[in-house]
């Protein structure tokens, strides 16, 4: 079995899961049912992977830095917290500004944010 077919343990807000190590992280969040903003996978999406609406904190030695989900790759023992106060209030900003960009298209959409 070659590396990027193994299954590993990630910690998502304090909880275990198993996920593919190599994929994309905020696949795997889906997977399990854990909500995280985005418009990457929108196929209407002018965005791909800009819109910067999924940032997440990854937490390493006890510090969290803010990356986006839609390009962070699963390795084990990876740990992410996606309810961080100062994240959130990052995404609701960054949410404006692409409304801002694309009125038409926030108005198609009726769900997710």
């Amino acid at each position: 079995m070659n590396d990027h077919n193994r299954w590993v343990t990630i910690t998502i807000n304090k909880n275990q899961y198993q996920a593919m190590e190599g994929e994309i992280f905020l696949s795997a969040a889906m997977r399990e049912g854990i909500e995280i903003p985005h418009l990457c996978f929108e196929e209407e999406s002018w965005l791909h992977g800009d819109c910067r609406l999924c940032m997440v904190d990854v937490v390493t030695c006890g510090k969290t830095e803010m990356t986006t989900a839609c390009t962070l790759r699963v390795y084990n023992g990876l740990e992410v917290l996606t309810d961080m106060p100062e994240t959130i209030r990052y995404r609701n900003s960054r949410l404006e500004l692409c409304r801002a960009e694309s009125p038409e298209f926030f108005q198609r959409r009726t769900s997710g944010f």
